[in-house]
């Protein structure tokens, strides 16, 4: 169980995180980060999804922390590829997958909780982190905090 956690944490979260950036947000040009990125997401979710056809959970037939660490990224594996409803029929042990541990009471009540990261420097290069929705501590209250990165729970 201790490799897959370390697959998720130190190859699927990574690169699948450099691939949202710079499919959704870098500016161009972004054409070689992009194919980069992109493809070893791929390759990290392809491990996984061939993994899934043989075994129910990641950790073969029991739920453990490892699918717990799985949902989180599975659930944005459209919005990371930029392959849209298409994704599931290319990874369809991890569509399986997201869908059981997503019928979970935990994952139900994680997923309404609605966060936002609100970044307290950004650049002109990057717009779409220069906006945030409205959240539960004031802007200057998030200045003056200590971290240059925090996360917020979205007021409705």
């Amino acid at each position: 169980a201790l490799s897959w956690l370390m697959f998720i944490a130190s190859g699927i979260g990574p690169f699948s995180g450099q691939s949202v950036h710079f499919r959704h947000v870098a500016p161009e040009p972004k054409e070689y980060p992009l194919n980069r990125y992109d493809f070893e997401a791929h390759r990290h979710w392809g491990v996984v999804e061939r993994h899934l056809a043989g075994n129910a959970f990641m950790g073969g037939e029991a739920y453990s922390i490892v699918d717990m660490a799985f949902w989180g990224w599975a659930r944005l594996m459209p919005y990371v590829l930029g392959t849209g409803d298409a994704t599931w029929s290319q990874y369809p042990n991890a569509k399986r997958l997201l869908d059981a541990v997503s019928a979970r009471p935990a994952a139900q009540r994680a997923e309404a909780i609605k966060m936002v990261v609100f970044k307290t420097t950004t650049h002109a290069a990057y717009p779409k982190l220069n906006t945030c929705t409205k959240l539960t501590k004031t802007t200057e209250q998030m200045t003056r905090a200590s971290s240059a990165k925090m996360v917020f729970r979205v007021v409705h």
